[in-house]
């Protein structure tokens, strides 16, 4: 395993301040390596490198799923373990990317290796979580969905759903991707929720809240750093 810090991706000040950032990876990374990186922060990206950040994870003997996720549940039909990219799940990635207005697109092949979590609802698949067994734990790469049923919230019932699989295949963490913005404020309210900080795996929400609450008063990367993200 190799890391590289790339200093062309990032910023810097020396005149009044005293700042440096740059991106961290992992490189040359063996399946040995795999639970290493995730205790210490790191994800693995679309890209394949495993990247050093505000890591979030669920401890599993803490979780408690919420009545009405599991209400909503007993109205969708859930299967797990297919990994065929086939035209449903492309139909839902697009809608996916459509509603949310990404500026830039994930290749949906980057998770052709992984299990599928599928909701259907009345016949009609409307959401897929793509997820993986990583020795004693499981990771949540992507949650994607046609949000066609906003009505059933969808992605708590897949987040649910991941906690209770995880559970049955006795995971001792769920890792589900890092916790940055307001768009992730929601895992906060998730029972069992721990973050990276840089150094040792926290439980304190209020300081991750308010990380999170700065995170969206930045500028975007281009703004910062004068080119744009690939």
């Amino acid at each position: 395993m190799v890391f590289r810090f790339d200093h062309t991706r990032g910023l810097g000040l020396m005149t009044n301040d005293d700042l440096s950032l740059c991106e961290v990876t992992a490189h040359e990374v063996l399946p040995t390596d795999h639970d290493w990186l995730l205790s210490n922060g790191f994800c693995e990206d679309y890209r394949g490198f495993w990247t050093q950040g505000r890591s979030t994870r669920i401890d599993i003997s803490k979780y408690k799923e919420s009545k009405t996720a599991r209400r909503l549940s007993k109205r969708c039909v859930i299967t797990f373990g297919d990994n065929l990219i086939d035209d449903d799940v492309i139909r839902v990635y697009e809608s996916y990317c459509k509603h949310k207005g990404f500026d830039r697109m994930i290749p949906i092949d980057a998770y052709s290796s992984c299990n599928q979590l599928r909701v259907y609802v009345t016949g009609i698949l409307r959401s897929v979580t793509f997820m993986s067994d990583v020795s004693e734990n499981m990771v949540s790469y992507q949650f994607i969905s046609d949000y066609e049923r906003a009505d059933l919230s969808l992605g708590s019932v897949s987040q649910m759903m991941e906690c209770l699989f995880a559970r049955q295949h006795g995971a001792q963490y769920l890792y589900i991707g890092f916790g940055y913005e307001e768009s992730c404020l929601y895992k906060t309210r998730i029972h069992g929720l721990e973050w990276w900080t840089g150094s040792v795996w926290s439980s304190d929400m209020s300081k991750l809240i308010s990380l999170m609450n700065g995170d969206s008063m930045l500028p975007n990367c281009y703004q910062i750093t004068g080119y744009a993200q690939n």
